[in-house]
């Protein structure tokens, strides 16, 4: 988590008021007029502004990060960013030393999605539009060192699990997140070992979707090329979905998807169904479901470099 991923108070909060307005000849109109703002604002948004003048204003060390993430009474913590996924040993090894207890969410997506997302991100800060931009540039752009090695899932399992037990790391699918969210989150509160009754509002709406529900097919066949090695891997070692990845690369390097756009996911087109009538009917995935601990998954592991 950085300081980019909070939502720091804006300018012109009361909060962020100088203390020069509450000081001289007219300090008891500014502190009336302050506490009348503050009074305005929810408990949430104040633990917020306290909990981010924290984050800003201590001296970073092991036990100050810790700080941030200490649970209430009956609560779990944690935090969530995909640059785990890319930590080096000495730094997961570091994690351990600190957290031997914790417990690893993984979630894995279909990888050409997960680069065409990044890239719309990406694109969309320097003011472009991915879906405007040359196939070629958006390849480009999935070669780029900081994008690259977050699609090698076996080399983060891999990692992760020198240090961490099977049972100690949840591996996810966003497919299962699209269509059986709340199945998701029973797994998920299991897992973790808190109230598995608890229900969320509107577990099924999606929030922080950025790009959208489709993407450019010529950049996504160009991208599987690239990616099929990584693509074959994933679907020996996990099977299901992974392998659903793998026939919808395959097909698109074949040019099987003749419109400009596809859908994002892709789960959402017709090569779900095409791919389910290429199984023998014993193997045909009524409703597939695989997000669980590794130590409960039908995973094998493979060559992490490929």
């Amino acid at each position: 988590m950085s300081s980019r991923d909070l939502d720091a108070p804006e300018k012109g909060d009361p909060l962020l008021r100088p203390l020069s307005e509450l000081c001289g000849p007219s300090a008891k109109k500014n502190r009336s007029a302050f506490k009348k703002d503050r009074r305005k604002l929810s408990v949430a948004r104040l633990r917020e502004y306290l909990w981010t003048r924290r984050f800003r204003s201590t001296p970073r060390t092991d036990r100050w990060y810790a700080s941030l993430f200490r649970p209430g009474r009956g609560q779990v913590a944690g935090e969530i960013t995909p640059e785990y996924a890319v930590l080096p040993r000495e730094k997961v090894a570091h994690v351990h030393r600190l957290m031997p207890e914790a417990k690893i969410l993984f979630v894995l997506r279909n990888p050409v999605e997960r680069v065409w997302s990044h890239a719309v991100m990406d694109f969309k800060r320097k003011g472009r539009n991915a879906r405007e931009m040359p196939a070629e540039e958006v390849l480009e752009f999935a070669r780029r060192p900081y994008v690259e090695p977050k699609r090698n899932y076996l080399k983060t399992l891999e990692v992760w699990g020198e240090f961490y037990p099977p049972e100690r790391i949840f591996v996810g699918f966003m497919e299962d997140i699209n269509w059986h969210p709340r199945p998701f989150l029973k797994e998920v509160y299991g897992f973790l070992g808190v109230n598995p009754d608890f229900r969320p509002p509107a577990p099924g709406k999606k929030v922080n979707v950025k790009s959208g529900g489709s993407m450019s097919t010529a950049a996504a066949r160009l991208i599987a090329a690239e990616y099929i090695d990584t693509l074959e891997a994933l679907s020996d070692a996990f099977g299901g979905y992974a392998s659903f990845w793998l026939y919808c690369a395959e097909r698109l390097m074949e040019g099987a998807w003749s419109e400009e756009e596809i859908p994002n996911p892709i789960a959402g087109s017709t090569l779900w169904e095409e791919w389910r009538g290429t199984l023998p009917p014993e193997d045909r995935p009524e409703s597939l479901f695989m997000s669980g601990s590794l130590s409960g998954l039908a995973y094998r592991s493979g060559d992490p470099g490929r």
